[in-house]
């Protein structure tokens, strides 16, 4: 499918002054001419190409300024996924850690010799069939740091959250959703990048069970290899490893073999 050239980029020579310090930085004729390209095609049936709005969405998520962005909030958000232990969220769950003025109650006991919270200390501690004081007072219970960094945690999550869906709905309102060759979910990384906004969306804000949101919780993972689309090097690589795979396939099997023989 053949891709064109926003009009408003000549439209925007003429009508503009030639200083390039009066230009706006936003402005389709400051950016390269590629990232000035919307797909030759009417955006769900309605926005065709030179649609303001379609145009707008087109030239903030590709500009420099918004890509960087973006991978800044890549990179933080891949750091609070190393600071979140996997048992975490489970451990600071309201139920397991309530919050003030609730308390931690492990006054009754299980028949393995465990108190019937999972944050209670075992029949063999010091701190066994205590009652806890509120979060926030001293001596209250270990789990109430973890509830602290992951409340700070869950605040961060739903700004990564809501930067990640706004990117997606941008590109979507620029390229379309699925029906043309060269719409939003036609390229395999656009559609990683919609499975990681969509579970995010729905684990930040859905309702359920804690087992229900663990799933999507646990789709966070991939939100690092969002890094390999936004670079353009790290994508032909992992592509042509990707590729390769068919190819080592036979070589992996000989190896195998080798190895069962000897």
């Amino acid at each position: 499918a053949t891709i064109s050239t926003l009009k408003a980029c000549s439209e925007e020579s003429s009508m503009q002054p030639s200083s390039n310090s009066q230009r706006s930085p936003w402005s389709c004729m400051a950016l390269a001419q590629e990232r000035c390209t919307v797909a030759d095609h009417n955006a769900f049936f309605v926005l065709s190409p030179s649609n303001p709005l379609r145009r707008w969405a087109a030239v903030t998520s590709k500009h420099p300024v918004v890509e960087g962005l973006l991978l800044a909030v890549i990179l933080v958000s891949s750091i609070t996924l190393l600071l979140e232990a996997p048992d975490d969220f489970v451990v600071s769950s309201d139920k397991n850690c309530p919050p003030a003025p609730g308390f931690l109650d492990c006054s009754g006991t299980a028949t393995l010799g465990q108190a019937d919270l999972i944050n209670c200390p075992r029949k063999d501690g010091p701190f066994f069939g205590k009652s806890f004081p509120p979060c926030g007072l001293d001596g209250a219970p270990s789990c109430c740091s973890i509830k602290s960094k992951m409340a700070v945690l869950s605040v961060l999550d739903v700004v990564f959250t809501l930067t990640f869906f706004v990117e997606m709905m941008l590109k979507i309102f620029a390229d379309g959703l699925i029906m043309h060759p060269n719409a939003y979910l036609r390229d395999g990384w656009n559609v990683l990048d919609c499975l990681v906004a969509v579970s995010s969306m729905v684990a930040v804000f859905g309702t359920g069970s804690s087992k229900d949101l663990r799933a999507f919780r646990t789709l966070r993972a991939l939100r690092p290899l969002r890094v390999i689309r936004s670079n353009v090097g790290l994508r032909v690589a992992v592509n042509s490893l990707l590729k390769s795979l068919p190819a080592m396939a036979n070589v992996s099997l000989v190896v195998l073999f080798w190895l069962v023989v000897y």
